[in-house]
């Protein structure tokens, strides 16, 4: 099984991906270039998530979710069978939440961040200040 990175698509990224960045860096690039640059992440995002049929696989998910029933017709006739939908996986996600969001978010302030550089530089990295009853989050 072949990954990304074999993709011949992916290697000519990886190489056009770095001689930008050092554009970048070096403060050389123009808008146009920029808006290439951005024309072309879309583009093969689309096209690797058309490849995967990723959007049947959300849509599939999403009538799951929402019991959604398509009608349908008794076979040889035009009256319709019963479209009665039983939302199991929306009964199931419903019941989960609360305790998932109770654990991720117990605390008053679940997460306290911190800035670590001036905020006039161009980072603006943060990191977590560790407290008493407080959880930390690495970013």
């Amino acid at each position: 099984m072949s990954g990304f990175i074999d993709l011949k698509q992916a290697q000519s990224y990886g190489d056009r991906a770095r001689s930008d960045y050092r554009a970048e860096v070096l403060g050389e690039i123009s808008d146009a270039t920029a808006l290439k640059i951005v024309t072309q992440d879309v583009q093969l995002a689309e096209s690797y998530i058309l490849e995967k049929r990723q959007p049947q696989a959300w849509e599939n998910a999403d009538n799951l979710y929402r019991a959604l029933v398509t009608p349908k017709s008794w076979p040889g006739t035009d009256v319709p069978m019963s479209n009665l939908s039983m939302p199991v996986v929306l009964e199931g996600v419903e019941k989960i939440m609360p305790v998932i969001f109770s654990a991720l978010f117990s605390d008053k302030t679940p997460f306290l961040l911190t800035p670590t550089e001036k905020p006039l530089r161009k980072s603006r990295a943060l990191r977590p200040r560790s407290s008493a009853g407080h959880q930390s989050l690495r970013v």
